[in-house]
């Protein structure tokens, strides 16, 4: 079963574009929810709770269900646990897919590099250098 999601980040917000996208896409079942990415999903986590073996993830945009790389890699294990997949509409990952598998792992080693908040790292980008 292909499962839609969703989302906006304030009231004033419509989630029409993405509900018109993934109707047009054949998703079966689709859940909308109004909240900030930065707080608590409630209709995100009732989704991935729900979702069973074979379901595939649909959303317009992978920023309406992750706030960055470890968040995503932790939906990605968690659809990944109960073999769903993720696809997004208009970016180039389907989780369900082959290809979409070896992308999702060759995203997933990013991780080992340090985070932008390492200072070790972020020191060197943000210090202006001198000219010579």
């Amino acid at each position: 079963m292909q499962v839609g999601y969703a989302r906006v980040s304030t009231s004033d917000q419509d989630t029409r574009l993405q509900l018109d996208a993934l109707e047009r896409a054949g998703v079966d079942v689709v859940h909308a929810e109004s909240c900030s990415g930065v707080g608590l999903r409630p209709v995100l986590h009732e989704v991935l709770a729900g979702i069973g073996r074979g379901d595939v993830l649909v959303v317009w945009k992978i920023d309406k269900i992750a706030r960055g790389l470890p968040d995503l890699l932790r939906i990605l294990d968690r659809l990944k646990a109960v073999n769903a997949g993720l696809r997004s509409l208009t970016e180039p990952m389907d989780t369900s897919t082959p290809l979409g598998r070896v992308c999702k792992t060759r995203c997933g080693r990013t991780t080992d590099l340090p985070s932008r908040r390492d200072e070790s790292i972020t020191d060197k980008f943000q210090r202006p250098r001198a000219i010579k």
